[in-house]
């Protein structure tokens, strides 16, 4: 087996078993507020067998319709001979928080397929090294790992996003109609799954400007076949925003509603600042707090490289990043977990910066020897491995900890031991979860101390 394989291989088998780790957490009894949510979308979609989410927030059809899909599969299996309304209802009984696992597993279905797309990206952009050590600190980062295994859309985000730049990456060197149109598809797609994935449709235009501009000088057939693939790749845009989410056109209305929605102003700790603070608040707290500090540092030397050099695939996925973040700094609200869209490909940019170092200080030491003795190959093993030990250690206390019962669980287990069922409670909404209890009662606030 050839040692890409061997590493690919060996980076899923790592995912696995981390991600495998988490992904019961908090269940049943205390999934996130967020996982209800879609949860309560697919219940009826799997009750009725209605492809139909009625909901377009994200819009995150490619996410719901697999959902629905799997909980009225697991349904059907649990109570054969039922029909599915009935079957979706005794499978949500007694708590439906344990069929939130089926959205995790997804999720993390949609991550894993990410990590192997995002090892090809980092190849086709600066070598297999770099598409291996950005693999690496992607399946370590407890960033990462926290929302792309929740069921929510940022996994199956994540997936057509990287797969887009892959395609549009592949499309500088195929630029036929073939290429326009995986291009298109994958865009499309990454559209029907999260709004920001528009981020990547200024890459296409000047991917389809400059092919442009080039045809004018060649022969005409070669003229004539990169202008139809043009055409055909804007024209797969729709296609793919159709083909993953078939309602979107026929439910506008709903579409400006749940955009409102997603679009409030108020939200206790993510409001009050204009969108040069959102912009200032992701570069000086967000991203240094979703990668460590060494790998912020690689990034901006891998950042600094790209710039210097100007290889339009690392430039590409620089101005992808770029636009991602001044489009999600438009919003009223700021949320750190929107950047799992971009931490993977922070990563691709500190795994350049790492190969870079490496490589430089092995040719000075390989002058200073008078010979070469591969001392860059060594410190690249060596600096790789150093780098990677704190986010492993910290993602396998983070694993071992899931294992274990949240101390939501243990106050949970505490107060239907020892309280009466009288008692009277208030709560903040990340507390012991009591909703499927004899305290169903107890008065939820995101925080009291906002009250």
């Amino acid at each position: 087996m050839k040692p890409s394989r061997v590493a690919l291989f060996a980076l899923i088998v790592l995912a696995v078993g981390l991600y495998g780790a988490v992904l019961s957490r908090d269940l049943p009894y205390a999934p996130g507020t967020d996982e209800v949510d879609f949860l309560l979308l697919a219940i009826p979609m799997a009750q009725l067998g209605d492809p139909n989410p009625r909901w377009f927030g994200h819009p995150g059809s490619t996410f719901l319709l697999p959902f629905a899909a799997g909980v009225r599969m697991m349904a059907m299996l649990e109570s054969p001979g039922v029909d599915g309304f009935e079957a979706v209802r005794l499978l949500l009984d007694p708590t439906p928080g344990q069929v939130v696992l089926i959205g995790r597993f997804l999720s993390a279905l949609f991550t894993l397929g990410a990590i192997v797309v995002l090892v090809r990206l980092g190849d086709r952009i600066h070598g297999a090294p770099v598409g291996w050590i950005a693999g690496a600190l992607t399946v370590l980062s407890p960033f990462v790992t926290e929302y792309a295994t929740q069921a929510r859309t940022d996994g199956a985000g994540l997936f057509f996003g990287t797969l887009t730049l892959l395609a549009l990456i592949r499309l500088q060197k195929r630029p036929g109609p073939g290429g326009q149109a995986l291009a298109g598809l994958t865009l499309g797609l990454g559209l029907a799954t999260r709004y920001f994935i528009a981020a990547a449709l200024p890459l296409l235009f000047l991917i389809d400007l400059r092919l442009w501009s080039g045809a004018r000088r060649a022969p005409a057939p070669a003229r004539r076949r990169i202008q139809r693939g043009i055409a055909v790749g804007w024209l797969g845009i729709p296609l793919g925003l159709v083909i993953g989410s078939p309602f979107l056109l026929t439910e506008l209305p709903r579409i400006g509603t749940d955009l409102l929605h997603e679009s409030r102003t108020s939200h206790p700790g993510a409001e009050g600042l204009d969108w040069g603070g959102n912009l200032l608040w992701y570069l000086r707290v967000a991203i240094p707090e979703a990668l460590s500090l060494p790998v912020l540092v690689l990034a901006l030397l891998g950042i600094t490289v790209a710039l210097l050099r100007r290889r339009s695939e690392a430039l590409l996925l620089l101005l992808f990043v770029a636009t991602f973040l001044l489009g999600i700094s438009v919003a009223s609200l700021h949320w750190s977990r929107w950047l799992v869209q971009i931490a993977p490909l922070l990563n691709v940019f500190a795994a350049m910066g790492l190969i870079e170092a490496t490589r430089a200080c092995g040719e000075r030491i390989d002058r200073a020897v008078g010979r070469p003795i591969r001392s860059g190959t060594v410190l690249t093993v060596l600096a790789t491995t150093v780098l990677l030990f704190a986010p492993a250690s910290e993602s396998l206390d983070e694993a071992r900890a899931s294992l274990r019962p949240s101390t939501r669980d243990l106050a949970r287990e505490w107060i239907l031991a020892h309280l009466s069922p009288r008692t009277r409670i208030a709560a903040d909404l990340y507390t012991a979860p009591l909703q499927d209890s004899p305290f169903a009662d107890t008065q939820y606030a995101f925080s009291w101390a906002e009250q």
